[in-house]
């Protein structure tokens, strides 16, 4: 069933939330560049004459996912390995784009000869979508984790530093010591 007039108002504005965050953010470019293609499939998932509802189901599928993107932090620049998986989302979206449009214009016999149904299509698409989606996640969560292994990997240099060079008396020995025996301790089960 098509989208409701609420239901792509709201999409639409978590779009421009995306693309006005893309606009705040250093080297943003490409949150402005998915939101806008967003944008432009729900529009045209609006105005296509034919398969209304199945373009609809497309449209709100990619601009629902487009919006978790709203959650970035505005303050932080975008880093590379985030901007190279946003290039790749967006490539996706540009195909998803050019699916709903031929989706919703062409004429059915024309699809007939093909041998795809409008519903082979529009789940293909919609897995296409679900696909995408999930490695962007799949990528996110292996970039955290190596961030977070570098990150454990630099406190525990510098805390074996501390420990070579201990200075007695000092007012930061214990403090020293509980870092070292913290990250050492509860994260080293992870990391093994």
């Amino acid at each position: 069933m098509p989208c409701s007039a609420d239901v792509d108002a709201n999409l639409l504005k978590s779009l421009k939330i995306v693309q006005s965050l893309g606009e705040a953010l250093p080297h943003g470019g490409i949150l402005k560049a998915v939101a806008g293609i967003g944008m432009t499939i729900l529009e045209t998932a609006e105005r296509v004459r034919l398969n209304k509802e199945e373009c609809a189901d497309i449209a709100q599928r990619a601009a629902t996912d487009i919006g978790v993107l709203k959650r970035l932090n505005e303050g932080q620049e975008l880093s590379e390995d985030l901007i190279e998986r946003l290039e790749r989302y967006h490539k996706i979206l540009e195909e998803v784009l050019q699916r709903v449009d031929r989706l919703g214009s062409q004429p059915g016999w024309k699809r007939k000869l093909r041998a795809s149904s409008v519903q082979d299509e529009t789940k293909d698409c919609l897995n296409r979508l679900n696909e995408a989606f999930r490695m962007y996640i799949f990528e996110c969560s292996i970039a955290t984790d190596n961030k977070l292994q570098s990150i454990v990997r630099g406190v525990n240099a510098l805390s074996l530093r501390w420990q070579m060079s201990p200075q007695v008396g000092e007012a930061d020995e214990v403090r020293r010591y509980l870092i070292f025996c913290y990250v050492s301790g509860p994260l080293d089960m992870y990391y093994r």
